[in-house]
């Protein structure tokens, strides 16, 4: 019992007219876009779905570049960045596949492009998945 002899919760019933606590009545009314009555509803087809979701995933590609170009003037010296951080994590991929098989970094594999060093990556691991030296995670 709490002061004034009423319990946590309660207190005087609420009066016509003013508002309740719980959630309001929600109208009736159908959703629509703008400009076109929620009667018009038209069955999209599949090439047209095709099409807008590949109009969205470009918009948010592009959204994303401008993401991480934000506080960089050259979007081309953005792009070197991301692909000299992806050079340096397979290259150390590579380099600990090399170090379980206890052989040597081929001479110049740094200088190689990500597709290249991406595929060498893979023979690597399959070298070391055939020796059942596995990678722990």
């Amino acid at each position: 019992e709490r002061e004034g002899g009423r319990f946590a919760g309660t207190g005087p019933p609420p009066r016509p007219g003013f508002a309740s606590a719980g959630p309001q009545p929600r109208p009736g009314l159908a959703a629509s876009t703008l400009g076109r009555p929620a009667s018009s509803y038209e069955e999209i087809s599949e090439a047209e779905r095709n099409r807008r979701r590949d109009m969205a995933a470009e918009r948010a590609q592009d959204r994303q570049s401008q993401e991480l170009a934000r506080g960089v003037s050259d979007p081309g010296k953005v792009k070197a960045m991301q692909e000299q951080g992806q050079r340096e994590d397979l290259m150390g991929r590579i380099s600990e596949h090399y170090a379980r098989l206890g052989k040597d970094v081929p001479m110049g594999l740094g200088l190689a492009d990500l597709g290249l060093l991406r595929r060498h990556l893979g023979e690597v691991q399959a070298e070391l998945d055939a020796k059942g030296k596995h990678p722990t995670a």
